[in-house]
């Protein structure tokens, strides 16, 4: 069984599971799932969210389709496999990859917004006990919650009555301003962060071919 999803020992449980999870899953943020031309697609699919929002039940206001999304956009083939033309989740698994928190987590893409939210947040606290204040692992984690946040304040909201009344949406929304800060950064420079792509290596230069010596020619003895 653990051969089919490519694991080289038959005993490689971990590796199986990260198999799976990377076949099925997609990462928890747009800029690990998607490259920069799919990102931005994304961001115009935002901005008619927040625009279908502010008309509520007006049927009367014209909104635009978003964008179509095609495999370029996206980092990895089987997250295109996933989402499609239309990114719509279809996965299994939510990925938290090691080169953005540098750690391996997988949850359930089955988890509402708020609890994303929570995983996320508590992901941060941890992060910041094991490394400190390192801006290249929580700002990844960061960007994901305020990805969030649209969604928060619109399902989750209204005064939660375990929580004396806080309002989780608003709650979240303050997280992200104080952390950004602490880390030195922006609301606009937080959703406009990129993961850095590392450069491959470049292949070894061909030996340089010596080069031939040219001597001047000789001249006759002189007897």
């Amino acid at each position: 069984m653990l051969s089919l999803l490519g694991c080289e020992s038959p005993n490689d449980v971990v590796g199986a599971l990260r198999t799976v999870a990377r076949r099925n899953g997609v990462a928890f943020a747009a800029a690990l799932y998607l490259e920069p031309e799919g990102v931005g697609k994304l961001r115009a699919w935002e901005d008619l969210w927040a625009a279908q929002r502010l008309a509520g039940d007006e049927s009367s206001v014209e909104i635009k389709p978003g964008p179509s999304f095609v495999a370029s956009d996206f980092s990895t083939v089987d997250e295109w496999r996933i989402r499609r033309e239309l990114n719509v989740p279809r996965e299994a698994f939510v990925r938290y990859p090691t080169e953005s928190v540098g750690t391996d987590y997988v949850g359930w893409a089955g988890w509402s917004h708020l609890e994303r939210a929570h995983a996320l947040a508590t992901l941060f606290d941890v992060t910041v006990k094991e490394h400190g204040t390192d801006r290249e692992r929580l700002v990844p984690i960061l960007a994901g919650v305020m990805e969030l946040l649209p969604w928060l304040k619109q399902w989750h909201n209204d005064p939660d009555p375990t929580r004396e009344g806080e309002r989780m949406g608003d709650a979240y929304a303050a997280f992200v301003s104080e952390k950004a800060r602490e880390l030195g950064l922006t609301l606009e420079e937080l959703r406009a962060w990129r993961p850095t792509k590392t450069k491959s290596p470049k292949p070894p230069n061909e030996p340089k071919r010596a080069k031939k010596t040219k001597f001047p020619p000789a001249e006759e003895p002189t007897l």
